[in-house]
């Protein structure tokens, strides 16, 4: 009875393939290069290039800045790509997490390509994933928080 139950059970299981991924922008992944090289103030300096006015320059600062915050975090032994979304063929955002000695560290870029050239739009990390990941795409980290 229990075999044929196991059975009916296995039956039902539907197989969805797993969707093929596109690569992030390659400007992400020479920042993820140098970011993996210690050079965390070139890598958030280089996502924030296109930022421009005032406003994108201030923006670009406190980016740079916030290296020092991840300095206590110990040596990064590298980077996953959690998930790139292709929003258009010209727009991507990417969410990968940074494998820190001491913690992960989960980031969203969103990459633009207006033209020829990609762009960072946008940085956003945080050691806790709810804060960058949403929560919808794996389920909370902190449910009920």
């Amino acid at each position: 009875m229990r075999i044929y139950w196991l059975a009916s059970l296995l039956s039902c299981v539907v197989l969805v393939p797993l969707e093929a991924q596109s690569q992030p922008a390659p400007l992400a992944i020479e920042g993820f290069t140098l970011l993996e090289a210690g050079k965390c103030d070139s890598a958030f300096a280089l996502w924030s290039s296109g930022w421009v006015g005032t406003d994108g320059e201030a923006k670009s600062a406190q980016l740079v800045a916030s290296c020092r915050l991840l300095t206590p975090l110990g040596e990064l032994a590298g980077h996953d790509v959690i998930r790139t979304v292709d929003i258009t063929p010209r727009l991507q955002r990417i969410y990968a997490v940074l494998r820190y000695r001491t913690q992960p560290v989960y980031i969203l870029l969103v990459a633009y390509k207006p033209t020829s050239e990609w762009q960072i739009q946008t940085v956003n990390w945080n050691t806790e994933m709810d804060r960058v990941v949403p929560p919808q795409m794996f389920g909370p980290e902190h449910p009920g928080s």
